[in-house]
Parts: C-alpha cells; structure tokens; sequence
C-alpha cells in the first residue's frame, strides 16, 4: 500500500510536538472501516480489534464517513465465508443520517447467545443503493492457538492470550499495563486538580490541571479540559494553550473551532508556525475537510514568511489528498496540477541540499507514483 502524501508531510514537516459520504468536492467519501469491540452509551465505537474470539457476545463494524447529507444511508452486509468463493449472508443493517455533517461515524452490531463459528468473517460497506460496496472489513473468528511441542521436549509454559470481556486479544500482562497506566494517569488527574483548586487564578496549576484532563480522554474529562483551555485562553493565549485547546476541540468533533484555534497559535510572530501547521494538516486529515485546511495554510502563507518552505509542502499534501478524494476527475486534474506547482516552487526556491528541498523531492516522487 502507497504511503499517503499527507503521512509523509505529517513526518517531513514536523509532528505534533507540542500535543502529547462526502470528499472535499461534494462526494461522500469513506474515511475509514474497521471492526470494534461495541459501542458506548452514545454511540461512539470502543476500541478497535483485528479479531474476535468465539465467547464475544457483540461484532461491531464501524464506517467513518466525511461530509454526509442528512439523506445518506450506508448498508452493512455481514457474511461468513465458508470458502474463498462462498459467502453465507447472516446479517443487514441499513443507517440513515438524520443531519448533514462533516463528518460522522455509522455501525452496525451483530450479537448472539451461543459461541460464534470458527472461521474468517466479512462486513461489506454500501451507500445504500450502490452496487458496489466502499469497501470489505475481514476479520477472523478463532480460539486461542496452541502449538504441541515435540516428543520428548520440554517447552516453557507462557502467559497464554487471553480476551477481553468486549472480546479483544489481550494477555494479562497487556491488561495489567493498560490498568497500570489508567490509575497513573487518574492519579495524576487528582493530584493535579488538588493543586488546581488551592489556587484557582495560578496559570500553571490550570494549564497542568487541563493536561492531566485531556490525557485521560473521555468524554467527560475531555470536557473539562475544553472549559480549562478556554478559560486561559481568554487571558493567555499562549501557543501552549492554544495547542492544547485545539487538541480538545478535535477529539471532541468540533473541528471547526479545532481548526480556528490552530489558526490562532500562528497570530505570536515569536513562536515559528510549525506546529499550528502540522495541526492543521492533521485535522485536515481526520476530518476530511482538504477545503478548510488548504484556506488555513493559505492564510498562514500569507501573513507568515518565516518556516514557508515547510508550509508549502503542507499545503502540496492537502491538494494531493484531496485529489485522492475526489471523483471528479477534472478536480483531481487541477489538485494534482498544483501539488505539483508547489513543489516545484519549493525546489527551485532552495539548493538542493536543503532538508526542505530533499522533502520536496520525495513528496513529488510519490505523487507521481499515484
């Protein structure tokens, strides 16, 4: 599989280092497909898994769809696939979009009483109506695996897998840790919120108590994160606050003030805008909005002439993605026409020793690989 344009932009430009349906032209696009362990109390997926073991009471296949009308229906067909050329139909699920959005996540579960059969599964991906699916989610079904030793041969007994009650493959060891970090993390948040309330006007006891809060990454806490962020904002709107503040707002699914709060962190001439651009491109991405974060790199370029080069081959891998989006071939044409152009710009402009010169040139090579 060809590395996306955008994910190496994401590595050549920089990361975020200060942060621990519809395409962009009017077509619904599927961003992502995968299978999860089920869903929570509002609906949104739980964790993702490769597999399931037969004990799993609930299959949840998950659709992630940009710019959805409120008349979208996307279709879940679910089979087992008894051969390589035989499917066994054994479930449907057809879900409408009461509301046009950006941006929304569709499932479809599947839950029995007894032991699912061994063997490979398969969820196909329509917009209802189509005949062809967006695409196929395979997934296995299967029992722990255990491999007999030879005659005579002693082997050393391991820690054997081990699922999850949602039926992920997790060994205690994997359980342990993850519980291990969660209480490292609450603790923190407690510890944290204890120092916050001493001294409510202290701008560093807020700022470290909205960290701990956006680190723990639920819903609730992510919340509280917001109003923290929000509220230092108005009287220091610091890069780092900014950062953080867009951060919350993009795990949240509000992308719009997510992508304004980026924005904002470029508004310091002292801070480089690097990091208020890798933000965007990432947003860009997440959301499927290439419109919005190709207007926020443009508006950066022209109010910023510090870091341009690397701004420029941002702005290349948003109109790269977003001719890969499209489906309209003459707007695929022009977006890959000028990525091109701005490479292109960026390789003339530097020696061609320069690192951003050298990213240029792989950004172009892959393009043309497309």
């Amino acid at each position: 599989m060809k590395k996306s344009l955008l994910l190496c932009v994401l590595f050549l430009v920089t990361a975020l280092a200060v942060l621990p349906g519809e395409s962009a032209d009017g077509v619904l696009a599927l961003k992502e497909a995968y299978m999860s362990t089920g869903l929570n109390k509002d609906g949104s997926p739980k964790a993702r898994v490769p597999a399931y073991v037969p004990s799993t009471r609930m299959l949840a296949a998950i659709a992630e769809c940009t710019n959805v009308t409120d008349r979208t229906k996307i279709t879940f067909l679910w089979y087992y696939l008894e051969s390589p050329s035989k499917r066994i139909k054994f479930a449907e699920k057809t879900v409408k979009s009461p509301i046009q959005a950006a941006f929304m996540t569709f499932s479809s579960t599947v839950e029995i009483e007894k032991p699912w059969p061994e063997g490979n599964y398969a969820v196909d991906v329509y917009v209802a109506g189509n005949k062809k699916p967006l695409t196929t989610i395979l997934f296995p079904i299967r029992k722990e695996v255990k491999n007999k030793p030879a005659p005579g041969k002693k082997v050393e007994k391991k820690p054997s897998p081990q699922s999850s009650p949602e039926g992920v493959f997790w060994t205690p060891k994997d359980a342990a840790a993850e519980k291990q970090n969660r209480e490292k993390l609450e603790k923190t948040a407690v510890k944290k919120e204890a120092l916050f309330w001493k001294n409510p006007e202290d701008f560093t006891a807020a700022l470290e108590f909205a960290s701990a809060c956006a680190a723990l990454n639920d819903a609730a806490s992510l919340a509280l994160a917001k109003a923290l962020y929000e509220g230092l904002a108005e009287t220091s709107p610091s890069d780092t606050v900014l950062a953080g503040l867009a951060d919350c707002y993009a795990r949240l699914f509000l992308y719009e003030k997510a992508f304004t709060a980026a924005l904002r962190r470029t508004w310091n001439p002292l801070v480089p805008p690097t990091g208020a651009v890798s933000q965007i491109v990432f947003f860009a991405g997440v959301a499927g909005d290439w419109d919005r974060g190709i207007d926020y790199l443009e508006r950066i370029l022209a109010d910023r002439e510090d870091e341009r080069e690397d701004t420029l081959l941002a702005l290349a891998s948003l109109y790269a993605e977003k001719a890969r989006a499209a489906q309209d071939p003459a707007v695929q044409k022009e977006c890959r026409k000028t990525a091109d152009e701005i490479l292109d710009r960026v390789i003339d402009s530097l020696p061609s020793f320069s690192p951003a010169a050298q990213n240029a040139l792989v950004l172009k090579k892959e393009l043309e690989r497309r």
